[in-house]
């Protein structure tokens, strides 16, 4: 009996030590945490004040290339505007002087060198007029651009540092400047199709009434 309660002694004293350990541990953790949060708010109570960094600056400059961007889409659109109806123009001028059924026939005489000729440059001018007109359509098209979201504006927002705030607003302009790059750069390749294939289309029409 002596040996058992010496055991049950014996264990309640590990038990207790293991327990004490053990708060002594998370003693140390809490302490850490408190550590590192002090020190997080003594760095953040460091950093410059508005005036002593170059947020206002980045933030003007960010707002004068979202105004370019969104200029850029204005242009691209409305220049595409004026290739549209200048291509409708010129497709009813190619369908009076050249229409299908012309080329059309073609394909029925006996076929040589020069009357092949013909017969691609024919199509090719159809061809190519109706999908520069369709890329200039797509010039216009293309999905709307991202605008600084306004309904997420709400009282923390408004209640929140200025430092905060310009930095914030800052980085939201920079990701959809981004955005309206991506945009414009697709614009400004489908435009140039457009302007190319309308070029191509002009050219295979004149070489096909220069060959005889």
């Amino acid at each position: 009996m002596s040996r058992h309660n010496q055991s049950t002694q014996s264990n309640n004293n590990n038990t207790n030590s293991s327990n004490a350990s053990g708060n002594s541990n998370n003693a140390s953790t809490a302490q850490s945490s408190t550590s590192t949060q002090s020190s997080t708010i003594q760095n953040a109570s460091q950093l410059p004040d508005v005036d002593q960094t170059a947020m206002c600056e980045y933030l003007e400059l960010v707002q004068s290339e979202y105004s370019i961007e969104r200029g850029k889409k204005e242009s691209f659109e409305n220049r595409a505007g004026i290739i549209m109806a200048l291509i409708g123009a010129l497709l009813v001028f190619i369908l009076d002087k050249l229409p299908v059924t012309d080329v059309i026939k073609l394909c029925k005489d006996p076929l040589t060198f020069v009357v092949l000729i013909k017969i691609i440059l024919g199509f090719s001018a159809y061809i190519t007029l109706i999908v520069a007109l369709l890329f200039s359509f797509l010039t216009i098209t293309t999905s709307k651009q991202e605008n600084y979201p306004i309904d997420s504006i709400n009282l923390s927002h408004l209640a929140e540092t200025r430092r905060n705030a310009l930095a914030r607003i800052t980085l939201k302009y920079k990701d959809i400047i981004v955005d309206h790059r991506k945009h414009n750069e697709k614009r400004a390749y489908k435009f140039t199709t457009s302007l190319v294939l309308s070029i191509i289309s002009i050219c295979c029409f004149i070489i096909y009434f220069i060959i005889k």
